[in-house]
Parts: C-alpha cells; sequence; structure tokens
C-alpha cells in the first residue's frame, strides 16, 4: 500500500545525494529545450526508450531532514516522533516513515549535513503518515491525522479531504527485508561474548597444537618403520642369494 500511496513516479525516482548529480542527468539548449544528446536522455535514446516525460529526482542534500530525535540504539534508527493520538486507536499499526525497514547498506548512506535516508528521503515522502488495519479503524482516526494515512485493505487518505478511490496492484513495490534484530545489543554484552570468544578460540588452538604434534610423532614413527623395513628386506635378499 505504500508504493501505491507514493505512486509510480515517486517510486521510479532518481536519488541523487547532490544537485551537482542531479544535473549531470539533463542540460539544455538556448532557448530552453532539453538537449537529448546528453545525459540520461541519450542513454535512453542508445536503448531504444526515449524519453518523452517528465520523471522526479530527488536530491538529499536539498531536503530539509527531520529535526527530532533518533532512537540510535536500534539498528533501524528510526524516528522519535510524537504519538499522534492522546490515546491508541484500534488498529493503528504505526508511521510509515517507521515501518520501513532499511538494508544495512542503505542505513550507511549519510548526506553532507550527517542524517541517514529515514531522517530525509522518507520524511520527505511519508512526513507522518499513518498506518491502519482497515479502512473502518483509518476513518475513525481521521481527526488525527496529519499526512494522511493508509490501511492494509487498500484504504488511502492522501491529506486533509482528499481521498484515493478504486484499486491497483502496483507493479513497483519496496523489497521485503528479513526481520532481525533491531536492538542493538549492550557494549558489555558483546565484550562478554568476544572474552568468550577469544578464550574458546584460545582452547582450539591448543588442541590444534596437540594434534599437530602427535601427526607429526607419527610421522617419525612411520619413517623409521619404514626404515627398518627396508633393512630387514634388504638382509632378506642377501640371506636368499
Amino acid at each position: 500500500m505504500l508504493s501505491v500511496y507514493l505512486g509510480e513516479d515517486n517510486m521510479l525516482a532518481v536519488v541523487c545525494k547532490t544537485q551537482d548529480a542531479a544535473n549531470y542527468f539533463e542540460k539544455y539548449d538556448t532557448e530552453g529545450n532539453v538537449d537529448i544528446r546528453f545525459g540520461i536522455h541519450q542513454e535512453a535514446a542508445k536503448l531504444g526508450v526515449p524519453i518523452s516525460r517528465r520523471f522526479p529526482i530527488i536530491c538529499l542534500d536539498e531536503i530539509r531532514p527531520y529535526n527530532g530525535d533518533v532512537f540510535w540504539n536500534i539498528r533501524q534508527k528510526k524516528l522519535n516522533l510524537p504519538f499522534p493520538h492522546s490515546k491508541t486507536h484500534k488498529g493503528f499499526r504505526g508511521l510509515a516513515v517507521n515501518l520501513i525497514n532499511l538494508s544495512a547498506e542503505n542505513l550507511e548512506i549519510i548526506t553532507s549535513s550527517g542524517h541517514g535516508l529515514r531522517e530525509t528521503l522518507f520524511y520527505r515522502l511519508f512526513g507522518e503518515l499513518q498506518v491502519y488495519e482497515t479502512r473502518n479503524d483509518m476513518r475513525q482516526a481521521m481527526p488525527h491525522l496529519r499526512n494522511g494515512a493508509i490501511s492494509l485493505d487498500g484504504g488511502i487518505i492522501k491529506g486533509d479531504g482528499m481521498l484515493l478511490l478504486g484499486y491497483s496492484d502496483p507493479e513497483i513495490i519496496f523489497p521485503v527485508m528479513p526481520d532481525a534484530p533491531d536492538i542493538l545489543e549492550d557494549p558489555e554484552d558483546v565484550f562478554t561474548k568476544v572474552k568468550k570468544m577469544n578464550a574458546e578460540k584460545s582452547v582450539l588452538e591448543t588442541v590444534e597444537n596437540k594434534i599437530r604434534k602427535a601427526e607429526e610423532n607419527r610421522q617419525k614413527l612411520v619413517m623409521k618403520r619404514n626404515k627398518k623395513k627396508r633393512k630387514f628386506d634388504e638382509m632378506a635378499e642377501v640371506m636368499s642369494q
């Protein structure tokens, strides 16, 4: 439903860190017309799919970021947004901006001002969009909506007085990230685990050394045995002549 709320244009938006990077996609002639021999238009023409419509580009450094607190002690670094209701409404699942799980790679993306994707890109796209179980749950909470709401059964409120009706199956959707523990481990717990691992590693190295020495002794015994066997075979051959 989040992809339906955003629409195909926003789902296919090009995301750049800087305005300079965005400027490289397109330039114009002296009359203000798009130069189709440059940037993304040139590449599209080579592929036989020229671009004949507008498309959005999002510049992370130009977005006014969320300026509140962030839960730095959890892996997903969710935004500490105020609870939208004085009491929990039936079917409320949370705020869309915090329900998206970012991959480890995307969690590392930081703007020049030190903000992550959740504080910039996704807060820009979703704001404080609320998520509910059903349309009825969503409608009951309408007095408390700021940036609209969606319901898991297909309801969409885009903002004050604007509903999105009908139905569709979007071709472009958010990828599903596997669940992972969100709470970061306490440093003391990590230290204890590392200490235990080092102790186990030391025991393993000791065992490996004993095995190696035993193998060396075995090889020496085999060599002695083979040497004695060769001498015995030589003596037996001489005596048989």
